[in-house]
């Protein structure tokens, strides 16, 4: 787990530089800039786009981290793995390609009434699609080799640094909001390319036909898993984007545009999770390989308790800055509308990732069918409660309707994976972590900054407030030793920080 914290923590810092740079994109330049409507513009073909890749890729990206020990031999090029996999998304790409293009007009018509103005840019779907999934492939051959920071880069980073840049022409006139669409598509490809020459220095881009072996019934194994994977991923990419998909269709792309600012500022909570499950996936896979059961159960529960105290950090931070966020935030007053969104988000986010591994054991497992299945229920579920909760609530209806499926979702999988193979994520310090964050929420609230006019008071009250919790939750997380493996790299490098810290206070 060292190896896995050591990087992940390089992934996670990297990714909230990228953050930074997109929490400017969102805050500052696409509010001044952009209306509600063409930010729900993008949004609708970012969803659409991935709704379509989890079909069109075939589940190639977790036929990859579930196969790849089996084909795994370096000198041998891993066997034609990776060619096989570019080959079965090109083919799913097509398929996919030829059903949007037949059922183009119909797909057009749920937006035809509240939102006409996906209609002149829907046919940057396919391109997206092809794009994403191209990215997905190349990341996870990368992940594969223990190694993320590329991915960390381009999709955190670079991706970002191409937005600023866009929002930035379109700002000063320089390129129309069409050209603007096309440019972020595009930036998808420069990413493919970039991801390519990375394999390539790293001498793992293996593309020799010659090597490709694979016997009939390993391959028949992988096409029946890639079947389960793309109902069950749709399951998932339903959960995750039918909200602003349906707040499209129902309520108007300005609403759709609100809602995804407010995503956007929750979904900070999600970098740790982004880092270390890419590299927990794949040490899962191992220890199903060799089914080392006690080794999975300390990784679930220390996946559990390190997502958790950093989820539930960031997001006690950002519930105590969001009125200042909103007072800097160019046109602030028209998205705290979404205030509650980030809330509601933020939590759904947080629950998440206490419940640590299960997606990646259940994915790994022999019972992966039912972690499918239970994507395919959260799907279900999800759409029908946004159904309801959309027309009576509006945005708030949408995050509430994604809380209660995710923890119902959750629940499932985790009872499930007690029940089949005795591992739990839980245990006492997750009890006394869930109590300090109750209560540091507790103390925030009896400060309230959402009526301060005065913006000198409200950056001191947010800036003490944030540091005076921050200090607080470090203290007790180090004091009941909540997460062994945090506390361990602080006491091996402490003498570091505090030598540095010495010679810099001198100088």
């Amino acid at each position: 787990m060292g190896i896995v914290i050591r990087r992940s923590l390089n992934a996670t810092l990297v990714g909230y530089v990228g953050f930074l740079l997109g929490a400017f994109n969102q805050v500052i330049l696409f509010p001044a800039w952009l209306t509600p409507s063409q930010l729900g513009i993008k949004e609708v073909l970012l969803s659409s786009a991935l709704f379509v890749s989890m079909f069109s890729q075939f589940g190639v990206h977790f036929i990859m981290a579930r196969f790849f020990p089996y084909f795994e031999d370096r000198h041998k090029q891993h066997n034609g793995f990776l060619l096989f996999c570019l080959l079965l998304g090109a083919i799913g790409f097509l398929t996919a390609a030829v059903g949007v293009s037949l059922c183009r007009e119909q797909l057009l018509t749920l937006f035809a009434e509240k939102s006409p103005g996906m209609h002149p840019h829907f046919w940057l779907v396919l391109p997206l699609t092809f794009c994403i999934g191209l990215q997905n492939i190349l990341e996870t051959w990368s992940r594969l080799h223990m190694n993320i920071m590329a991915n960390t880069l381009t999709r955190e980073l670079l991706l970002r640094a191409v937005l600023t840049l866009l929002a930035l022409l379109f700002g000063k006139g320089h390129i129309d909001f069409g050209q603007f669409l096309l440019g972020y598509t595009l930036s998808y490809l420069f990413v493919c390319l970039l991801l390519v020459g990375h394999l390539k220095r790293m001498g793992i881009l293996f593309l020799n036909i010659s090597y490709l072996k694979a016997d009939k019934k390993r391959v028949s194994e992988m096409l029946r898993y890639g079947a389960y994977v793309i109902l069950g991923g749709a399951g998932y990419v339903v959960a995750e984007r039918i909200d602003g998909l349906m707040l499209a269709s129902m309520t108007g792309l300005e609403f759709t545009g609100i809602y995804s600012m407010a995503f956007f500022i929750a979904a900070l909570i999600e970098l740790p999770r982004r880092a270390i499950s890419q590299l927990t996936a794949t040490l899962f896979a191992g220890h199903w390989k060799n089914e080392d059961f006690p080794a999975m159960q300390t990784l679930f529960r220390q996946v559990s308790i390190n997502q958790f105290l950093l989820g539930a950090l960031i997001l006690l931070l950002i519930w105590t800055n969001l009125d200042l966020l909103f007072r800097i935030m160019p046109n602030g007053e028209i998205y705290t509308a979404g205030r509650y969104v980030v809330l509601i988000i933020g939590f759904t986010k947080v629950v998440d990732l206490l419940f640590g591994g299960n997606h990646e054991i259940l994915l790994n497992s022999p019972a992966y069918r039912f972690s499918l299945i239970a994507l395919i229920f959260l799907g279900i579920i999800s759409f029908s409660i946004n159904y309801v909760m959309i027309p009576l609530y509006g945005m708030n209806g949408a995050a509430a309707g994604t809380v209660f499926s995710v923890l119902l979702y959750n629940s499932l999988k985790s009872g499930f994976i007690w029940f089949r193979y005795r591992l739990w994520a839980f245990d006492r310090k997750t009890l006394y972590a869930m109590g300090l964050v109750a209560t540091l929420f507790g103390l925030q609230a009896l400060w309230p900054t959402q009526q301060m006019t005065n913006p000198v008071e409200l950056v001191g009250v947010s800036f003490g407030k944030s540091l005076a919790l921050m200090l607080l939750f470090v203290a007790a997380m180090f004091r009941w030793n909540l997460s062994p493996e945090i506390n361990g790299m602080w006491h091996k490098n402490k003498h570091l920080i505090l030598d540095r810290f010495s010679k810099t206070r001198k100088a």
